[in-house]
C-alpha cells in the first residue's frame, strides 16, 4: 500500500491549537484519524488516544472507550495541578470537570489482512471514502444515515457518558482502479456535495506530495465551499503488496515545535482590527481599515488580516446560502463570536514585542 498522510489546522489558528489526530501502525497495517470536537476540554489528546487505540490494536470499541477515559482524565487533572502550582486558578477548568462535561472525538480506522481486502470502523463524520479512479464515482462510509451537520456520533471521555452513536463497520477490498480515503469532516461533508462531479477534485487529491501542496488544496476548496475547520486526509493506493509505504506523512507534534520556534516581526498598529458586533459590517471592513488610518509595517500580519476578511465573507455566504432569508437576529452569532475570539488570540500573538 502506498500510504500519503496530511493535517492542516483552521484558518487564523495555529497547529498547537488542532484537534485532530492521525495514527498509522506500519507493522499492524492500520491507519486511524480521530478528529476532536472544539466545544470541550482537551479534545485533541482525547483523538489522540482514541486514533492510537485503533492503530495499535485495530478496533476502538465501547470497552477501550471506557478504559481510556483514565488516561485522558489523569492527563487532565495533571495539567490542571500545574496551572495550581504556578500560582493560577483553572477554575473553568475545575466546573467542566465537576460537572463531567469532557472531550468528546470522532474516529475512523482501516486495517488490511492481504494485499486487497480490508476492514473498516467509523463514527461520527470521519469517514472513510472509497473513490474509483477509473469512473470517479465516491462511496462515503459514515456510521450516521442523516446529512452532514453539526452533531455528529462521538465518543465521550467520561465513562458513564458514552456519547452519542454506534461505531459501525465496513469492508471493502483495495485495487489498481480504487483507493481509500480517510478524512475528516471538512473533506467528507465537501466530497459529499461535489460527488457527483468529483473528477477535478479526485485528480488535485492524488497529485498531493507534500505539506504545502496540501495546505494549499485546502485554502482553494475553503474558497470553493468546504467549511474552516482542521482537516486530516489520508490517502491508501493500492501497489499490489500487502506492507506500507509511506511516501508523506506529516508529524503534528513537528508542525507545532516548527511553529513555536518561528520569531515573530515586529508589528506597530496604530487601531487593532475593527471590533464589528453586526457582521452587517463585514462587507465594509476595508473601507474601515482605511478611514482608522492603521500602520501595518509586517507582511505576515497583512496577510493574516486578509484571511480574515475571506473568512468572514466566505462565512457570510455560506450562511445566505443555506438558510435565507437571513436578518440581524438569525445570524450565526456563535461562529462570528469565535472568530472573532481567534483574530484577538491572533492578533495578540502577532503583536506582541519579543
Amino acid at each position: 500500500m502506498k500510504i500519503r498522510s496530511f493535517i492542516t489546522h483552521k484558518l487564523c489558528e495555529h497547529y498547537a491549537d488542532c484537534q485532530d489526530r492521525f495514527s498509522i501502525n506500519i507493522d499492524n497495517r492500520i491507519i486511524a484519524v480521530s478528529d476532536g470536537m472544539s466545544q470541550s476540554i482537551f479534545p485533541d489528546y482525547w483523538a489522540e488516544l482514541l486514533a492510537n487505540q485503533y492503530a495499535n490494536e485495530g478496533h476502538c470499541n465501547e470497552e477501550d472507550r471506557v478504559r481510556l477515559c483514565s488516561n485522558w482524565l489523569q492527563r487532565v487533572e495533571e495539567y490542571r495541578d500545574e496551572q495550581i502550582r504556578h500560582g493560577k486558578n483553572p477554575w473553568k477548568l475545575n466546573n467542566f470537570l465537576s460537572a463531567h462535561k469532557g472531550a468528546g472525538a470522532t474516529i475512523c480506522g482501516v486495517r488490511f489482512e492481504n494485499a486487497t481486502d480490508w476492514k473498516g470502523d467509523v463514527l461520527g463524520d470521519s469517514c472513510i471514502i472509497e473513490v474509483d479512479i477509473e469512473n470517479y464515482t465516491i462511496n462515503i462510509l459514515s456510521s450516521e444515515e442523516k446529512a452532514f451537520d453539526y452533531y455528529p456520533d462521538y465518543y465521550d471521555s467520561f465513562p458513564e457518558k458514552k456519547g452519542r452513536g454506534i461505531i459501525k463497520s465496513f469492508s471493502g477490498e483495495i485495487c489498481p482502479n480504487k483507493l481509500l480515503l480517510l478524512v475528516s469532516d471538512p473533506f467528507s461533508e465537501f466530497i459529499d456535495k461535489n460527488k457527483t462531479d468529483c473528477k477535478d477534485y479526485i485528480q488535485q487529491i492524488l497529485q498531493l506530495c507534500s505539506h504545502s501542496n496540501f495546505c494549499t488544496l485546502v485554502d482553494d476548496w475553503r474558497e470553493k465551499g468546504m467549511h474552516n475547520d482542521d482537516s486530516t486526509l489520508c490517502i491508501i493506493e493500492f501497489d499490489n503488496r500487502l506492507e506500507f509505504n509511506i511516501e508523506y506523512q506529516d508529524d503534528i507534534s513537528f508542525l507545532i515545535q516548527k511553529e513555536n520556534e518561528e520569531v515573530e516581526p515586529a508589528v506597530v498598529l496604530k487601531a487593532p482590527p475593527p471590533d464589528k458586533d453586526s457582521t452587517e459590517q463585514v462587507d465594509s471592513f476595508d473601507k474601515n481599515d482605511k478611514e482608522e488610518s492603521k500602520t501595518v509595517q509586517s507582511d505576515k500580519l497583512q496577510d493574516f488580516y486578509n484571511k480574515v476578511i475571506k473568512e468572514l465573507n466566505a462565512l457570510l455566504s455560506k450562511r445566505n446560502k443555506k438558510w435565507p432569508p437571513l436578518n440581524k437576529e438569525s445570524i450565526s452569532k456563535r461562529d462570528i463570536s469565535d472568530l472573532k475570539n481567534r483574530v484577538t488570540k491572533e492578533y495578540e500573538r502577532l503583536t506582541k514585542k519579543d
